[in-house]
């Protein structure tokens, strides 16, 4: 069902108006028929939490807060370094700034690489709308000054992943997201010469002999759109994990990339999530097969048909038991799977296989127990691209739905939940 949603919505955007217009119509009782299943649905299941008022629930379900996102703050601190040194000209220093997070392997509170958000930050900024310190005028190319300077400075890799870099984010914007059967001609054209330049940029370099995890990481995704097949695929995530072993950041990126949408199938993917663990599990026990699932599952709904919840619930523990900061990964979690398990791609919800159905409410169960037994310090700010400050308290709230209707007072800190009955 799902991959017939992808194709209708590419199908409709691409028909005359008249035509959307009347499919439009014939459609509208089949969608509210499906809104009335849903409403329905959801009346079913609602939590009684949601009867208290915001007042109600603040009395009686109290959590520790930390302001902020601890990675997106770190991350912002190095963006303005390098923005400060490439105003200067410093290009050089710009090289050697990258190059040493990668040596180091700079990890951020949550565990993820500091140099792959830092490339992702400066790519938007060099995106963005408008002039920047980059380009004076807004009609340059935003990829010139970074392939200018890899150039200028050949024996730099991190300027050479840096453009490397630069060409796949534009190559991906002319491009977008949508199947390749649904990209025209001219999009595909120009993404595909960002691409050939992205590969040309670090093409040369070795990066087993340089030490270097991010030049690993910068080939794998070169070859990301291209002919590229399944099991070349997995050869560059073992390069890649033999130089950054415990940066499971690319189970999460073969996961996603083995959808049947990129280069896998549904079964191919069970078998290598299975011999994933089968691999890593002395080292890091269940995490390299939560970790690739994850982002997979919060993708496409079907995925949750082929996963074992049983290692997710373990991975997900040793996932947050590796991080520098488990506060951190615990919160990005929790927010993962409470969104794989509210998140449906159904019309009517009629299509879902019980194996889908039930899975989604192992995820539910996943989630609650992740927030009762894992969840001390909340980051709030961690959660706003899912929800608001005050729904978050509602959200975790349910978790202790049965304690707080009988009248305790629940308070999450970084010793657990502390759960105080009625006098």
């Amino acid at each position: 069902m799902q991959q017939i949603s992808y194709w209708y919505s590419f199908i409709h955007a691409r028909l005359p108006y008249p035509v959307r217009v009347l499919l439009n119509i014939l459609l509208l009782p089949m969608a509210i028929f499906g809104a009335m299943r849903a409403a329905v649905s959801s009346m079913a299941h609602e939590s009684s939490i949601n009867m208290l008022t915001d007042d109600e629930l603040k009395s009686a379900f109290t959590f520790d807060v930390l302001d902020g996102d601890p990675d997106a703050q770190h991350v912002k601190s190095e963006h303005d370094h390098v923005m400060a040194l490439i105003a200067e000209r410093k290009w050089r220093d710009v090289g050697h700034l990258i190059e040493s997070h990668d040596q180091a392997r700079a990890p951020l509170p949550s565990g993820n690489r500091l140099n792959r958000m830092l490339l992702a930050h400066l790519q938007h900024t060099a995106l963005a709308d408008g002039p920047t310190q980059f380009n004076r005028t807004t009609d340059a190319n935003p990829v010139t000054p970074f392939t200018e300077a890899a150039l200028a400075y050949p024996d730099s890799y991190g300027l050479a992943c840096l453009a490397a870099s630069m060409h796949l984010s534009v190559g991906w914007r002319e491009r977008g997201h949508n199947f390749a059967d649904f990209t025209g001609s001219g999009p595909m054209d120009k993404f595909t010469t960002h691409l050939e330049s992205a590969r040309a940029c670090v093409a040369h370099l070795d990066a087993t002999a340089l030490n270097a995890q991010l030049v690993a990481e910068i080939q794998y995704q070169t070859m990301i759109g291209g002919d590229a097949d399944a099991q070349e695929l997995i050869g560059a995530v073992d390069q890649w994990g033999a130089l950054d072993p415990t940066d499971l950041a690319r189970f999460s990126r073969l996961g996603i990339h083995l959808l049947p949408r990129w280069y896998g199938d549904y079964g191919f993917m069970r078998e290598t999530a299975q011999l994933i663990y089968a691999q890593t599990h002395s080292r890091y026990g269940a995490a390299g097969y939560a970790a690739f699932f994850l982002q997979a599952l919060d993708t496409d709904e079907e995925t949750l048909a082929y996963v074992d919840m049983t290692l997710v619930r373990e991975g997900v523990l040793d996932l947050i038991q590796m991080a520098p900061d488990p506060d951190v990964l615990c919160n990005l979690i929790c927010k993962r799977l409470y969104s794989i398990g509210c998140k449906s791609h159904s019309i009517t919800g009629a299509e879902e296989t019980d194996a889908i159905l039930s899975k989604r409410e192992e995820v539910k169960k996943t989630f609650h127990s992740l927030v009762r037994q894992g969840l001390g310090v909340v980051f709030p700010d961690i959660w706003t691209t899912l929800c608001s400050a005050t729904d978050l308290r509602y959200l975790l709230a349910e978790t202790f739905e049965g304690e707080i209707m009988r009248g305790c007072h629940v308070h999450l800190g970084a010793k657990g939940a502390k759960i105080t009955e009625p006098e």
